[in-house]
């Protein structure tokens, strides 16, 4: 899924998948694009899709004079649904 989103605050992992999910708060609302980052394998079942990610673009208008400073904090939070090492049979501590 990829799109586009105007004036946005906060964006959430829209596309993850793995048990992940990524939140972006910012200050100043923004126009957000979102799209997946996929590969394209040849396997005996033809060609796959595989996911690799997401990519965000966050995009402001801006103007500045000569001299002038501008600043955004753009705060992302990650958190996990499971516990990966569990699932693939892990052993922790070692």
């Amino acid at each position: 899924m990829f799109g586009d989103d105007s004036t946005e605050r906060e964006q959430s992992g829209r596309g993850l998948q793995g048990g992940v999910a990524v939140s972006t708060a910012l200050g100043d609302p923004a126009d957000a694009w979102w799209a997946p980052i996929e590969t394209i394998s040849n396997s005996e079942n033809g060609f796959e899709r595989i996911y690799q990610g997401s990519g965000l673009l966050l995009s402001w208008p801006l103007r500045l004079a000569p001299g002038e400073r501008w600043e955004r904090i753009i705060r992302h939070t990650v958190t996990t649904t499971r516990d990966r090492t569990a699932d693939e049979g892990a052993v922790h501590g070692t």
